[in-house]
């Protein structure tokens, strides 16, 4: 094999095994905790009188399940598709049939990499969404937290957006199991809007509990 073949294995050997343990240990387990989340809160809301909100969440909770299973099954097509590229049957003296075939690999992947990127995405800001939405319902009187509310959840969807663009910009990165910084960025951006808007219901929560033991 030639120095750019041995380059090409050892990439794509490194690829496959992040991306199997980011399957197994990370995705799937995020999926299953999303799934169990989206059962629990579906139990919840078909026990109650149907009201307009609780159609709009219910909506809200099918789309995140659809978008959730679609980036999942997105990942998994992507690990066995990397997967099927056969070293042990390439002929170690016809050189460049292994660039070929990793050619032909990545424009199989390139439709499925789409589609993973903006169903994860929309999965996220549906879930940030449902999250202001109810901070945004406790604090309907106070114009401070309901503007900081709509400006993190503004940031965070610009953000999203231009993730999911750059990834598809640099969909070779993808390919190569690079990480693009934005990616980090965008998650952390999600997290802290998460960890806002719940830390505002927590507080009102407690103010209630508060006034009601007095």
């Amino acid at each position: 094999m030639t120095p750019e073949e041995h380059q090409i294995i050892a990439s794509y050997a490194t690829t496959v095994y992040k991306d199997t343990i980011s399957l197994i240990i990370v995705n799937m387990t995020g999926f299953g905790v999303s799934l169990l989340g989206i059962f629990i809160a579906s139990r919840i809301l078909v026990t109650k009188r149907w009201t307009r909100s609780r159609i709009a969440l219910f909506s809200c909770l099918i789309t995140i399940f659809t978008t959730s299973t679609w980036a999942s099954l997105g990942r998994v097509t992507v690990a066995l598709i990397q997967d099927q590229v056969l070293l042990a049957q390439i002929k170690p003296k016809v050189q460049g049939v292994l660039e070929a075939a990793v050619k032909i690999l990545d424009k199989r992947l390139l439709s499925t990499l789409y589609m993973a990127t903006w169903s994860l995405t929309s999965s996220m800001l549906l879930n940030d969404l449902i999250v202001i939405w109810r901070a945004w319902i406790l604090f309907q009187r106070e114009r401070f937290w309901q503007a900081a509310l709509v400006l993190l959840m503004v940031v965070n969807i610009g953000i999203q957006i231009a993730d999911c663009i750059l990834d598809n910009i640099n969909v070779k990165a993808q390919l190569s199991g690079s990480d693009i910084i934005l990616d980090w960025i965008s998650a952390f951006i999600s997290m802290v809007v998460n960890m806002f808007a719940t830390g505002l219901i927590a507080w009102r929560a407690w103010q209630v509990l508060s006034n009601s033991c007095l």
